[in-house]
């Protein structure tokens, strides 16, 4: 349920134009994707520009769990994001376990940049 809000508050904020990195405590401004990696049926994303304001085990990577709502749609962005070298902005939510790490960033919600 938490995340059907989340999701809803990010949207509304991006409609009427309140940045993401606005949004609250786990949000980060706008970023470059250097790598996607889906495994498991996660995707991972990886940066050196990741906040870590949940004080997760690392930062270099973040992940879209496969249940996350919206799962497609956030796909398509991060691929969007790298192939075309515009920026992205997250909204993340806690950790979670990877297979390179012991816990990273989760993300809720982004915002592809222009």
């Amino acid at each position: 349920m938490m995340h059907r809000w989340a999701s809803a508050i990010a949207l509304i904020w991006g409609l009427v134009g309140v940045p993401l990195q606005a949004a609250g405590d786990g949000s980060a401004a706008p970023i470059l994707i250097d790598r996607v990696t889906v495994s498991n049926g996660h995707m991972y994303l990886w940066s050196s520009q990741f906040l870590n304001s949940d004080s997760c085990a690392t930062s270099a990577v973040s992940v879209v769990a496969s249940d996350t709502p919206n799962w497609s749609a956030l796909s398509a962005m991060a691929l969007t994001s790298i192939t075309t070298n515009k920026k992205i902005s997250f909204w993340f939510n806690g950790c979670t376990c990877t297979p390179w790490y012991a816990s990273a960033p989760v993300v809720l919600a982004m915002t592809l940049e222009r």
